[in-house]
């Protein structure tokens, strides 16, 4: 009996070192990756995007722009402006805009979020090994109560230290993945590319939220 409850105690040990080392692990992969987005001043990227859960089923491509905490992105049907305090949601085939604080959205895409995620109340492991250069590291929100968020798992590359892949899944079981198929930082982006320009559409009916 006594040699059993050793061998346990033993194991139960080595479990839990192993996962403080995947912790320690993933956070050394994170931090580099935060440190250098934060040396960058704007981001472009190229995604495709699955949304699956409910009565979504889309699997769309787009691109985005970052800068400042503001964001644009765009996909075959819809153009999202959002200038830091307020998004602007067009739908194309609708020819509707609607318009809601950023801090009323629990939903959407924010790319701006994802990039980073990690960095706002998460918890991390190290998984996998996908390549030399390739890591899978999964999330679960400190605060699983009040996160809109159930799982997050972020596969980064470590030789650029930036993230390639986020899959997302909600509270809601909606299933977000987003695959990141070009990155080029700092390139020239005006802060009116952010915001709604109802002039550019001709038309469009507006439905404000706020």
């Amino acid at each position: 009996m006594k040699k059993l409850l050793t061998l346990l105690i033993l194991g139960t040990v080595a479990v839990s070192s192993v996962a403080q080392e995947n912790d320690e692990k993933a956070k050394k992969i994170l931090d580099k990756i935060s440190e250098e987005s934060k040396s960058y001043k704007t981001v472009e990227v190229d995604f495709k995007l699955v949304i699956k859960g409910g009565d979504m089923n889309s699997n769309q491509s787009g691109t985005a722009k970052v800068k400042d905490g503001k964001y644009y992105y765009e996909t075959e049907t819809t153009k999202v402006y959002s200038d830091g305090e307020t998004v602007w949601t067009y739908m194309v085939e609708e020819n509707e805009c609607y318009i809601d604080n950023l801090e009323d959205l629990d939903g959407g895409i924010n790319p701006g979020e994802i990039l980073n995620i990690w960095e706002d109340n998460f918890k991390y492991q190290y998984n996998k090994e996908i390549s030399a250069t390739e890591h899978e590291i999964k999330l679960h929100p400190v605060d699983a109560k009040d996160s809109k968020y159930h799982t997050v798992i972020v596969t980064v590359d470590t030789e650029k230290n930036q993230i390639k892949k986020a899959v997302i899944k909600t509270k809601e079981n909606v299933l977000i993945l987003f695959t990141i198929t070009s990155f080029t930082p700092n390139v020239e982006i005006k802060d009116e590319a952010f915001t709604w320009n109802k002039a550019k559409f001709k038309g469009v009916s507006e439905i404000d939220n706020r």
